[in-house]
């Protein structure tokens, strides 16, 4: 039986404040699509390798805190701010579409300041 939002949400939650990226890809569908204002990340090995990849590498020690979470039938909406040595993320939103245990589309948006040296 597939995951509920809910569930799956809470698994990829737990990924993203542990670090665990294998956990955290496993939860895209492979037909998966990443909006952002930058442009769209298709499929699940380019949201992997451009959206993911591309962040952790710039900031490896990034803690996440998640704000509010609000959850409509297959449509997950979060609140969220971030902190790393070399930068704040004050806000950032995001919304999932969760439907068969997957995530199949999301949309992510987040304003990223630089910490001064």
């Amino acid at each position: 039986m597939a995951r509920t939002p809910q569930e799956v949400f809470d698994r990829h939650r737990q990924a993203l404040e542990t670090g665990n990226f294998e956990l955290l890809m496993e939860d895209y569908a492979d037909d998966a699509v990443v909006l952002t204002l930058d442009g769209a990340h298709v499929g699940k090995e380019a949201i992997g390798r451009d959206f993911f990849g591309r962040l952790m590498t710039q900031f490896p020690d990034v803690k996440m805190t998640f704000e509010k979470t609000a959850v409509e039938g297959d449509l997950v909406l979060i609140q969220w701010s971030a902190e790393a040595s070399t930068m704040s993320c004050p806000l950032g939103t995001a919304v999932f579409l969760i439907r068969d245990g997957k995530i199949q589309r999301q949309g992510e948006w987040f304003q990223m300041l630089p910490k001064k040296a």
